[in-house]
C-alpha cells in the first residue's frame, strides 16, 4: 500500500499532477490470492464497466459502474448519434458479445421502453455507447425553454410534447438545460419505466365508457348504467358467477320468430359512434344454446331493431352456421368472413369490433387473428348492440357480461 500513500501525498501536496490512473481492463478477474496488497482493476460485467478490487486473502468488492453499455446495432441501418434506442436482444458472436439494440418508438409497446442514447452514431453491423444518464448535446432545443420536459417521440426522437394519443405510450426522459438551436443540451435520465394512454384521459382528442351490468331496471328499458335500450323477449339480470359480476341476460321467450335487441340509444336509428371515426368496442357475451334455432349477432349497427341493419360491424351467428362469422356492411352490401371458431354453448366469447384507419375495420373473437375488411365499410352513425333471435316455438338467449366503448382521434 506504499505506492497509494505516496500518490496521495503527491496529490495532496500538489507536488504532482497527474491527469489519470490507466487501469487495465481484464476479461476475467484475477485469480486469488493476489499477494501481497490489494489489486484494484476495471471488469467488464454484460457490457457495463465495473471498478473492481480483490484483497490479497481473495476478498472481493465493487466501487461503481458507469453509465454506458456497448450495444450492437444488427438492424441494417445506421442508429445516428442521439437517438434513443431499445434492447432487442444479445449478440453472442465471436469477438462481439453485446446487447443488441434499436430505435425506441412511443407509438407501441412493442418498441418501447428506451434504455439510453446513443453517443455517436452506429452504423449497421458495428458497435456502439449508449449512454443512460448524462447531457445530449449539439441539438436543436431553440423552440423550448430551459426546464421544459422531454418524452419519448417515434423512431427515437425526443418530443417536448406530452404524448396523449391513445395506444402510444409516455416515457419521461429528462429536462432541456440550454436552448439553442445548434448547441442545445438535454439532461437525460432515460429509466426504463412507461405508462400507456389509455382512451378517455381527455375528453378532447377520445372518449371511453364501461358497463358491467351491475345497474339498472329490466322493467323500463334501461340496462347497466350506460342505460342500454331494449326491445323484443325480455330481459333480466341472472346471478353473478366467479370472475362475471354483473350479467345482464336477453331472451326471445318461447315465441318463434322472435328478435329481441339492445342497443345504447333511446331511438334505434339515432347513432353515438361515426362510422369513420377510430372506433374500439369490446364485448364479452356467452350464448345459453346454440342450434339451428338460434340467431345472434354483437358489435356495432346503424339500427339494433333491424335484422339486419343495413350497416354494421359485427360478429354473426346466423340460423344455418356452426361458426362465428365477422360481417362488414355498408348500404345493404356485405362482406362476411369465417372465424372458424366453432360456437359453443354456455362459453364466454371476448367480441372486438373497431375502425383501424380510413379504409380498414376489423373484427376479434378472443385471441384469434384479426378479421381485416377493407370493403363495405360503414360510413354512418352506429351504436354499440346485441341481438338474439329464433325461428321455433322455444327460448334462446344470450348472456353479456360487459361492454367496454372507446373512439380516439377526435379533435374538439
Amino acid at each position: 500500500m506504499g505506492a497509494v500513500r505516496r500518490l496521495i501525498k503527491a496529490l495532496a501536496d500538489g507536488g504532482a499532477q497527474i491527469p489519470y490512473i490507466l487501469l487495465d481492463r481484464l476479461n476475467t478477474p484475477p485469480d486469488a490470492p493476489l499477494g501481497p496488497g490489494a489489486k484494484i482493476y476495471t471488469f467488464n460485467v454484460d457490457s457495463l464497466t465495473v471498478l473492481e478490487g480483490r484483497t490479497e486473502t481473495g476478498g472481493r468488492f465493487r466501487f461503481l459502474r458507469d453509465q454506458l453499455f456497448v450495444g450492437r446495432n444488427n438492424t441494417g441501418a445506421t442508429i445516428p448519434a442521439g437517438t434513443l434506442v431499445r434492447i432487442t436482444g444479445w449478440d453472442a458472436s465471436p469477438g462481439v458479445e453485446a446487447l443488441t439494440i434499436a430505435p425506441a418508438d412511443n407509438t407501441s409497446e412493442s418498441t418501447m421502453p428506451a434504455v439510453g442514447f446513443v453517443v455517436a452514431a452506429v452504423p449497421t453491423g458495428t458497435s456502439g455507447r449508449v449512454w443512460q444518464i448524462g447531457v445530449l448535446t449539439g441539438i436543436n432545443t431553440a423552440a423550448f425553454g430551459v426546464g421544459t420536459e422531454v418524452w419519448l417521440g417515434p423512431n427515437g426522437t425526443f418530443t417536448t410534447t406530452k404524448p396523449s394519443t391513445p395506444g402510444h405510450c409516455r416515457q419521461a426522459l429528462g429536462t432541456v438545460v440550454v436552448s439553442d438551436a445548434v448547441n442545445g443540451r438535454v439532461h437525460a435520465n432515460v429509466e426504463p419505466g412507461y405508462e400507456v394512454v389509455r382512451p378517455g384521459e381527455d375528453f378532447r382528442v377520445s372518449m371511453r365508457e364501461f358497463d358491467d351490468f351491475i345497474s339498472g331496471n329490466t322493467s323500463t328499458g334501461q340496462l347497466g348504467s350506460l342505460g342500454w335500450s331494449f326491445a323484443g323477449g325480455a330481459a333480466t339480470h341472472p346471478a353473478a358467477v366467479a370472475g362475471r359480476p354483473g350479467i345482464v341476460r336477453r331472451d326471445t321467450s318461447a315465441t318463434s320468430g322472435t328478435y329481441a335487441y339492445t342497443g345504447l340509444r333511446v331511438s334505434s336509428t339515432a347513432g353515438v359512434i361515426f362510422g369513420t371515426d377510430l372506433f374500439d368496442v369490446t364485448f364479452s357475451v356467452r350464448l345459453t344454446q346454440t342450434d339451428a334455432n338460434t340467431q345472434a349477432r354483437v358489435g356495432v349497427s346503424a339500427d339494433p331493431a333491424t335484422n339486419p341493419s343495413a350497416s354494421g360491424l359485427y360478429l354473426e351467428k346466423l340460423f344455418a352456421d356452426t361458426a362465428w362469422f365477422g360481417v362488414s356492411r355498408n348500404a345493404s352490401a356485405e362482406t362476411r368472413t369465417t372465424t372458424g371458431v366453432v360456437v359453443a354453448a354456455n362459453v364466454w366469447y371476448r367480441v372486438r369490433v373497431r375502425r383501424i384507419s380510413g379504409t380498414q375495420v376489423g373484427v376479434t373473437l378472443d385471441n384469434g387473428a384479426e378479421i381485416l375488411f377493407t370493403t363495405n365499410l360503414p360510413n354512418v352513425a352506429l351504436q354499440p348492440f346485441f341481438s338474439i333471435s329464433n325461428n321455433v316455438a322455444t327460448l334462446k338467449s344470450m348472456d353479456v357480461d360487459y361492454a367496454d366503448i372507446a373512439v380516439i382521434g377526435l379533435a374538439r
